[in-house]
């Protein structure tokens, strides 16, 4: 039991994470070849690899590919990337927001995402994420 306890709080992160203020950030959402209105929500923590948000209604199941538009203080226009469903909160909840943690794709659109997250973390006004 220590065992498992122990291996499920090493973090596998290859990239850093930086906090994002919930309030001054947002984030949209669509499903890749589904017709839907995009979802809207809030970042809560980003990397130059995935970001984890907050959506006010139910979660993406693990695997779904999503288009996303990130707007962020510090940011001239929003960052728009594809990334792929990793993690997502547990669908046994009747209410509330779900959380949401994706990877970003390494298609062109995600390389020159990347480098507009260069810029905004060289910037130095996030904090690192615990």
């Amino acid at each position: 039991m220590l065992r498992l306890l122990a291996e499920r709080e090493v973090d596998r992160r290859h990239s850093v994470r930086f906090q994002v203020e919930p309030a001054y950030s947002s984030v949209r959402v669509r499903e890749i070849g589904a017709l839907m209105t995009p979802r809207d929500g809030h970042v809560y923590d980003l990397s130059m690899r995935g970001m984890r948000f907050e959506l006010d209604d139910d979660a993406f199941p693990c695997g779904t590919e999503l288009e996303i538009e990130i707007r962020l203080p510090g940011l001239c226009g929003a960052i728009h990337l594809k990334a792929r469903v990793v993690r997502a909160a547990s669908d046994e909840r009747a209410y509330g927001p779900c959380s949401v943690a994706v990877e970003f794709g390494r298609d062109a659109r995600g390389a020159i995402a990347r480098k507009s997250l260069l810029r905004l973390f060289a910037q130095r006004w996030l904090q690192l994420a615990a």
